[in-house]
């Protein structure tokens, strides 16, 4: 072999191995086109503002997705949250998902009670009945606050190989239609 022939297989191995880690690096979650296209999401990726085009963006170990619009801002969190923000100032409204079990068996009335007795416990106005997905769920009213106004406690169905899942989703605004607006675009994975 000449020294061209090597340089090449070197060349091409290291491509392969290249290949081969970065789809071990970020394997989850994905925002995929409705044309089927995937994207690997980093935080704060837009998406090329089109009005009519959505995208969807998925965690399969916390068994949901969301339908996003393009324009929006998908920020996931590495403690397990993200966040979808209508623009790219990060003083824009915004809504946060996270998972909040701590339990292998989780209940609406277990995650109420927590509500209940932890910091935020002293600053709910109301919790009613909810629906998310077909999903029994609790929406908790708070008083006017910068950083939570409504929360929506569901529990995922199981999917996969994992459990159900206690998921927090909750807003800063204070506008009830859009943060209901905002929980029709869930869809748990099942």
């Amino acid at each position: 072999m000449t020294r061209f022939s090597y340089a090449i297989l070197i060349t091409l191995m290291l491509l392969v191995c290249a290949c081969q880690l970065s789809a071990l690096v970020f394997p989850t979650p994905t925002l995929q086109k409705s044309e089927s296209t995937t994207t690997v999401l980093r935080p704060l990726t837009t998406t090329t503002p089109t009005p009519t085009a959505v995208s969807e963006y998925k965690d399969r170990e916390l068994c949901f997705a969301v339908s996003v619009p393009d324009g929006w801002i998908v920020d996931p969190d590495p403690s397990a949250s993200v966040y979808f923000r209508l623009g790219p100032d990060r003083n824009q409204p915004d809504y946060k998902i996270l998972n909040a079990s701590d339990t292998a068996f989780p209940t609406l009335e277990r995650a109420l009670n927590q509500w209940k007795q932890g910091p935020l416990g002293s600053r709910i106005q109301s919790v009613e009945n909810w629906v998310v997905d077909g999903e029994p769920a609790l929406w908790a009213t708070f008083e006017s606050d910068p950083q939570i106004r409504f929360l929506v406690m569901v529990i995922t169905p199981a999917c996969g190989t994992g459990g159900k899942v206690e998921l927090s989703i909750s807003t800063s605004i204070d506008d009830r239609e859009a943060f209901a607006a905002f929980l029709k675009r869930i869809h748990f994975l099942r």
